[in-house]
């Protein structure tokens, strides 16, 4: 759980129970999206600092995995099979892209909506299509995307 008003991240055992603080952020008492790499390291979105940021599985901060570089609020996160890192970029109407190693590979999706985007979800369905379910507060979009694999 991101707790935005204390910069912490707290964890939660299996049947709810309170397992204490996992990382003091540091991140200016703003952290808000959170998702975990396939290599267990959590990344959270710091509202504040347009940056993502990445601990490790055991709570230590190994800095910052990514930056927008603008002021646009990033809230929602998700990671795809391959590793990318999508973000909801509330600020700025957008979801943005970032690559494995936190390469910014640009803008995935203009959402062109009021109120930018604020969550994040990939549907687990077989390929070739994957769909990213985005939330405008109470409104939602679908978006399908195809896939295709080409064999040497």
């Amino acid at each position: 759980m991101a707790n935005f008003n204390d910069g912490t991240i707290r964890k939660f055992g299996p049947t709810g129970a309170d397992l204490g603080t996992f990382a003091s952020t540091g991140l200016d008492s703003m952290p808000a999206g959170l998702a975990f790499d396939s290599n267990g390291n959590l990344c959270v979105s710091n509202a504040r600092d347009a940056a993502i940021h990445r601990f490790g599985p055991t709570g230590a901060d190994p800095g910052v995995f990514a930056t927008t570089g603008l002021d646009s609020f990033p809230v929602g996160l998700v990671f795809d099979g391959g590793g990318n890192l999508y973000v909801a970029l509330n600020g700025d109407d957008a979801i943005h892209k970032f690559g494995p190693s936190g390469g910014d590979l640009g803008t995935f999706a203009d959402t062109g909506e009021l109120l930018g985007p604020f969550f994040l979800a990939f549907s687990p369905i077989p390929e070739p299509s994957s769909y990213l379910l985005v939330a405008f507060g109470t409104l939602g979009l679908l978006i399908q995307s195809r896939i295709r694999k080409h064999q040497l």
